[in-house]
């Protein structure tokens, strides 16, 4: 456990670089190529890393080591994605579904590293960690991977069936026919907002985890 701050620490600063993205774009009859300048290569990497050796911990759950398993080969894939990248072509429905297919996988490894992170913060009595790893975790499952599943169930659906389906549209009558309208601008940042609390929230766990972590590490050597 010595050394897991600091790969808790790539992995915070890996996902920072992997989130926010500087572009340069050189783009000649819709092929050529993209230059980030916080590369997500680099972030997706020092993630790799982190998730690697914190894999390593010795653990008694069977279930900590297969779900960093599964988290391992998500981060091999992310790289992958990372390098497909740095290059701008017209995809084709194999490459299309095969990013499609990978995102899917590393949007629920995020839910199984905190499964993983609750299995570890319990063995080696985090209390403070073992908390905020669930609340991460439901973070993650509701507001990721199931919206986007069903998203993707829909779409699927409404392509193979727009034929007998047709186009529908819904409206919502509010109480004494009154209208009310938000600013765009408003609805784009609580969206935003909502986007990136699973994401603000899991590197707030990292980060207290790593004190929590070192804060027991000191009173054990005294």
């Amino acid at each position: 456990m010595e050394k897991t701050p600091r790969n808790l620490n790539l992995i915070f600063w890996g996902i920072i670089l992997a989130v926010v993205d500087i572009d340069f774009y050189a783009v000649n009859n819709q092929i050529g190529m993209q230059i980030d300048f916080l590369p997500d290569i680099v972030g997706a990497i020092m993630i790799c890393v982190g998730v690697f050796n914190i894999a390593k911990i010795p653990v008694s759950n069977p279930l900590f080591s297969s779900s960093m398993l599964f988290v391992k080969i998500a981060t091999l894939l992310f790289i992958l994605l990372s390098v497909d990248d740095f290059f701008i072509y017209i995809d084709s429905s194999f490459t299309y579904y095969t990013r499609q297919f990978f995102s899917i996988i590393i949007d629920f490894s995020m839910v199984v590293f905190c499964v993983a992170m609750i299995i570890l913060s319990k063995e080696k009595e985090l209390t403070e960690s073992f908390k905020n790893w669930k609340i991460a975790r439901n973070l993650f499952l509701f507001v990721y991977v199931l919206p986007y599943l069903l998203i993707t169930i829909f779409s699927t659906l409404h392509i193979f069936y727009i034929h007998q389906l047709g186009s529908f549209s819904f409206s919502v009558v509010l109480p004494n026919s009154e209208a009310y309208a938000i600013s765009p601008v408003i609805v784009v940042f609580m969206l935003l907002i909502f986007l990136l609390s699973p994401i603000i929230y899991g590197l707030s766990c990292l980060y207290s985890m790593q004190g929590e972590i070192e804060i027991q590490q000191i009173k054990k050597s005294n």
